[in-house]
């Protein structure tokens, strides 16, 4: 009979094989994207401790798992690949937890600008990238952000001296914007 202390943790390993966790994965990816694209000057301090959150959940977790199969995780560190996938893995889920965390955060912010007025900014065009998918960077509130937007039929040239980014934004919580429209306009 075995010995319970080199038990196998196959908890991790059954549920990498499960179908419905990269489905949901990939969900939580579309609805940050999703949600996260209309958001501007998302405060500092709550991304960060969203980032910190999960980090702590995500190696709260490991622990757990760790003192039940110390014996067996003890073997498995030992070898060089297997600490390489597990260090890539707590990253991975620790950004993927912080996405799920961001996607009420932004919804959120959302609808806490709805009731906010508009205002208009002309915002300069730093860089405009066309290598895959067309992005353009532009300075808003003295900080750089990039979004997607089709830029064929314009003069890539003339793009950064000749249009200004028009931007709709609502004023919602903790200074952050959401934005109404986004589009390319000449210059004044």
């Amino acid at each position: 009979m075995k010995n319970d202390k080199f038990r196998k943790d196959v908890f991790i390993a059954r549920l990498l094989k499960r179908r419905w966790l990269y489905l949901i994965s990939a969900f939580i990816v579309f609805l940050y994207q999703l949600t996260n694209s209309k958001v501007l000057n998302f405060p500092r301090f709550l991304s960060l401790g969203c980032l910190m959150f999960s980090f702590l959940v995500i190696i709260v977790f490991i622990y757990i798992r760790y003192r039940k199969y110390k014996e067996y995780y003890l073997r498995k560190f030992r070898d060089k690949f297997y600490v390489l996938g597990f260090v890539v893995g707590i990253i991975f889920f620790s950004g993927l937890f912080q996405f799920a965390l961001r996607v009420p955060i932004n919804l959120l912010i959302a609808q806490s600008a709805t009731s906010s007025d508009s205002e208009y900014y002309d915002c300069r065009i730093k860089s405009v990238n066309t290598i895959g998918y067309d992005k353009i960077s532009f300075i808003f509130l003295d900080k750089r952000y990039s979004k997607y937007y089709s830029v064929a039929g314009y003069d890539l040239q003339q793009l950064k001296s000749s249009y200004v980014i028009k931007l709709e934004v609502k004023k919602s919580i903790l200074d952050s914007y959401f934005i109404e429209s986004f589009e390319l306009t000449t210059r004044k």
